[in-house]
């Protein structure tokens, strides 16, 4: 009865150790990329321009190094998995056409993208795609897509 006893505990230790372990390769990999969110600031003034606030909410700080504005038809899949093809060019609302960009994110902070003027897009019921704001890294191969107007003005 009493072998039976450490066989159990020993089981249980082996699998918490383990269970630690995972947690703590999971938590190295997470905290060494950033973590980004924006916040939309729309208005319907060109002068004034709409703003985006990017947030870093990680210990590492990043460089974006390219952006763009993409419209999506307003479906369930593309909400979930955007895809944007390369070889549409009708989606694209704002490009910096090879202009280059250096904007640094730092570590718990944030960077601002004023789209004003020329670079003014429009948002609110008369949209009728959703429109994602997509950044290039130093941080990811893949550029993060971000939903910034919904189509018809709906709530995010």
């Amino acid at each position: 009865m009493e072998n039976d006893v450490w066989l159990w505990l020993t089981r249980f230790g082996a699998l918490t150790g383990f269970a630690a372990f995972a947690f703590k390769v999971w938590e190295f990999y997470r905290d060494r990329r950033p973590s980004l969110r924006i916040i939309p600031s729309l208005t319907s003034d060109e002068e004034q321009g709409n703003m985006i606030v990017i947030l870093n909410s990680s210990k590492v700080g990043t460089s974006i190094y390219y952006y763009s504005l993409e419209a999506l038809p307003p479906t369930w899949l593309n909400r979930r998995w955007q895809r944007f093809p390369e070889d549409f060019a009708g989606h694209v609302e704002f490009d910096l056409e090879f202009r280059p960009v250096k904007i640094e994110v730092a570590a718990y902070g944030q960077a601002n993208l004023l789209f004003a003027d020329v670079d003014h897009f429009r948002w609110g019921k008369s949209r009728t795609d959703d429109l994602y704001l997509r950044l290039w890294t130093s941080a990811r191969r893949r550029p993060i897509n971000f939903l910034v107007a919904p189509a018809g003005g709906r709530a995010q």
